[in-house]
């Protein structure tokens, strides 16, 4: 889907990111709501989104049913990535490869 955050090698998509809207906070973690309609809880890794608490409803964000990845662009002109946030792709990368 557009928007979405993905890792790519050799020309395929090998892990998704889905783009999601901040629903609110809880203290199990973040309620997002995906582009699919789906809602989940997810905590907020603290390495490439340590400014979580500042989130508020409506902002958008990269999730998946582990974590809240990054706060994601408003629009679809993708920022440069954080160098925390390449790191923690190809360590999920990597591990979902074994």
């Amino acid at each position: 889907r557009t928007g979405d955050l993905v890792a790519v090698r050799n020309d395929e998509i090998v892990y998704c990111w889905p783009r999601g809207l901040v629903l609110g906070q809880t203290p199990e973690g973040i309620r997002v709501r995906l582009g699919t309609r789906e809602q989940i809880i997810a905590p907020a890794n603290p390495e490439t989104l340590p400014d979580a608490p500042a989130l508020r409803p409506g902002d958008p964000v990269f999730a998946s049913r582990d974590e809240v990845l990054a706060r994601a662009w408003n629009w679809f002109e993708p920022e440069p990535p954080a160098p925390t946030l390449l790191a923690r792709a190809a360590e999920v990368v990597a591990r979902a490869e074994r």
